[in-house]
């Protein structure tokens, strides 16, 4: 079996930090609370942010101090057992910070990856 390459756990982190912020777009929590699509979609993508980042060795995590790591690598867990307790400002307001912070480092130590995932959402 052979072992995915970090920068392919760095390219699922910003596809599934784009698909919680298309998710919440103008969405209120109440919103957000009434419409289970929306409440499924962003749940199964904060898991994914919370596994592919518990794959990212640490010299690559150690780029980013300014993320809190252990806390999105306990994401995976804390949606899972605590599914009924989704912190509001985390998906709203953390997840942009952890998005951009994500990407740049792309860019910076996967420039030819991080091109493709850049033509990949571009549109036509």
């Amino acid at each position: 079996m052979s072992q995915r390459a970090a920068d392919r756990y760095l390219v699922d982190v910003l596809d599934a930090a784009d698909a919680v912020a298309r998710s919440l777009q103008g969405v209120s929590f109440d919103g957000f609370v009434g419409q289970s699509e929306k409440r499924d979609a962003v749940l199964w993508n904060l898991m994914i942010v919370g596994e592919a980042s518990t794959k990212l060795p640490a010299d690559l995590t150690a780029e980013l101090p300014e993320i809190p790591w252990p806390e999105i690598r306990g994401f995976r867990n804390r949606v899972i057992h605590g599914y009924f307790s989704l912190q509001w400002p985390i998906a709203t307001a953390e997840f942009p910070r952890l998005r951009d912070g994500v990407e740049a480092l792309l860019a910076k130590i996967y420039p030819e990856t991080h091109r493709r995932w850049r033509e990949r959402l571009a549109p036509g």
